[in-house]
């Protein structure tokens, strides 16, 4: 376990080196004239920087990057992607303000942490199920790297219709989706903890924190929390139809977690029903 845990922590500095390189080469580039300028993973991250600042500068939750209006007893203003996906916005902001950094330093700090944690928690997933250490680092890598491939961007696209090699790490973009994955993968680790626990208090245990895992997904990037979903209804089905020992506790962990997941779901609705 000792060497699971230096290898998953050795991986977790390398994807966190990895994700750092755009803004050490940005910074090699330009110098004393860096001018506070973070590097950039997509041409989205502009609106959430917007938004991230203005959660620092202590503006309220409803409050829109692109014109400027905040929400206030006078002008209400309705709920938005930025404000029901506001829970990694929060989780950048807090700090940002304890440590008085902008927005701006704030984006490498993000691409450093988020980059990190989501490799330990791939790697606990990977290492749930294989119980190799190397073998799980390699599936790091692997889904990290792939992502763009899977998805058709970054340098794949040049092959593809001689489109621009960006982003090369899709997962990074910030604050949304990169604060979100490291929850992503805790969330179904948490479950296969669940569906192979022993006692009722672990059963219980770890479909509340994959409940609380969905939830961050759930204010955090709607395509992740939705994949989540889909991918735990067809995880449940294959659990329903096993011996009835098994069959039995997966019903267990399907019930708690529903039953935690419910009431965030009606919040959900409450929130996206405010949309304009």
């Amino acid at each position: 376990m000792k060497a699971a845990i230096i290898t998953a922590i050795l991986t977790g500095l390398f994807t966190s080196a990895l994700a750092l390189y755009p803004q050490w080469h940005l910074r090699t580039l330009r110098g004393a004239e860096l001018n506070g300028s973070f590097a950039t993973y997509d041409l989205d991250e502009m609106a959430y920087a917007a938004y991230l600042q203005a959660l620092i500068d202590g503006r309220p939750r409803k409050n829109d990057p692109y014109t400027g209006r905040d929400d206030s007893t006078e002008k209400p203003q309705p709920e938005s992607l930025f404000s029901i996906q506001f829970v990694t916005a929060y989780f950048a902001a807090v700090p940002a303000r304890v440590f008085g950094l902008s927005a701006t330093e704030m984006m490498p700090v993000i691409s450093a942490v988020s980059a990190f944690f989501t490799a330990l928690s791939l790697f606990w997933l990977a290492f749930l199920i294989t119980r190799s250490s190397w073998l799980s680092a390699a599936v790091v890598l692997t889904v990290i790297a792939g992502g763009a491939l899977i998805s058709g961007i970054g340098v794949i696209s040049e092959f593809k219709d001689g489109g621009s090699a960006y982003p090369y790490l899709p997962f990074l973009r910030r604050h949304i989706p990169s604060l979100s994955f490291p929850f992503l993968f805790a969330l179904f680790g948490c479950l296969w903890k669940g569906f192979h626990a022993d006692a009722a208090r672990k059963i219980y245990t770890f479909s509340v924190l994959a409940a609380g895992c969905f939830a961050v997904l759930m204010f955090s990037y709607f395509y992740l929390w939705t994949a989540a979903a889909s991918v735990i209804v067809v995880l449940s089905a294959f659990a329903l139809v096993g011996p009835r020992a098994d069959r039995m506790r997966s019903i267990k962990v399907i019930a708690a977690f529903a039953a935690v997941s419910l009431p965030m779901v009606i919040l959900y609705l409450v929130l996206l029903s405010g949309r304009n």
